[in-house]
């Protein structure tokens, strides 16, 4: 049985519970009145008379964007949810015109030993089912990823940001296609 409030009275016992409607897929549906099916005012029925009885077999629930998309269950992602990827590629400016010579002479012999780290343009992408976001760090110049992890951990979280406000901006949009 599922409740539905249909009492005016305000003195009414049974205020919100004046119609009952049974739920028995596929059968016969019927409107309960509980005042004239004898319910007493504890609530124990002592007779059950239909009001009005119909039938509702076609009807077929279909839920509305509002019945899965409501605000109060989206919640931010955190760095435990998402998958983060940070690549570094060759920087094409050159060190000399951002370093001294002698720190641009030391970036130039790690990049001749192979360490991409040393003077790079740094991505930091941060994706969740399908969504992703990045963002990018030019004439960077770390050891190795670990180094640059450990000094840009503000990185990831603006990605985050980014992710968490992109996903927001799709829900709004799937919002607008609930019918009405």
């Amino acid at each position: 049985m599922v409740d539905i409030a249909m009492c005016s009275g305000t003195d009414c016992p049974f205020a919100l519970t004046c119609r009952r409607f049974c739920e028995r897929p596929g059968q016969r549906q019927s409107w309960i009145n509980p005042v004239s099916a004898g319910l007493t005012p504890d609530g124990c029925p002592s007779k059950l008379e239909p009001a009005i009885t119909f039938d509702m077999s076609w009807i077929t629930y279909r839920p509305s964007a509002s019945s899965f998309l409501s605000p109060k269950k989206l919640r931010k992602l955190t760095e435990k949810d998402v998958e983060v990827i940070v690549t570094a590629e060759e920087e094409l400016d050159n060190p000399c015109d951002i370093f001294d010579p002698e720190v641009a002479v030391h970036i130039n012999e790690e990049l001749l030993r192979g360490n991409v780290w040393a003077w790079a343009d740094v991505c930091v992408e941060v994706s969740w089912k399908g969504f992703s976001e990045k963002v990018y760090l030019g004439a960077s110049s770390y050891e190795d990823e670990e180094d640059f992890r450990f000094h840009n951990q503000d990185l990831v979280s603006e990605a985050l940001d980014s992710l968490n406000k992109r996903i927001e901006e799709v829900y709004n949009e799937l919002s607008e296609l609930e019918e009405k």
